[in-house]
């Protein structure tokens, strides 16, 4: 097993192509090809701890979570929906999705 640190997929996000200098023509080209670097990389039995800034758009959650390898442990940053402040629907929506456990800021 090995434990990984990631961060700002912005998964959704068209904006960050332009952004970050992103090599990307389209955000489902972005999307797609994310996802398969991460399986390239990550194992099914590895950890991950994603800080923050998974998707721009909380829809897209429950559908790149699953498809991505490894158990994943989210802290949340400030586009996550669940990031401090939003309400306990929010932390349940991303725990359905698939992350094992949600770190708040006032938690660490």
């Amino acid at each position: 097993m090995t434990i990984f640190f990631t961060s700002d997929h912005h998964f959704g996000h068209y904006n960050v192509i332009k952004y970050c200098n992103r090599p990307f023509t389209s955000v489902q080209q972005m999307d797609e090809i994310m996802i398969l670097k991460w399986n390239e990389t990550v194992l099914p039995e590895d950890e991950i701890y994603y800080l923050g800034d998974f998707a721009m758009k909380s829809f897209l959650v429950p559908k790149i979570l699953p498809r991505l390898n490894g158990r994943k442990y989210l802290i949340m940053g400030n586009h996550d929906r669940c990031f401090k402040g939003n309400s306990d629907k929010w932390n349940q929506f991303y725990t359905d999705a698939g992350f094992e456990c949600l770190v708040r800021e006032q938690q660490c």
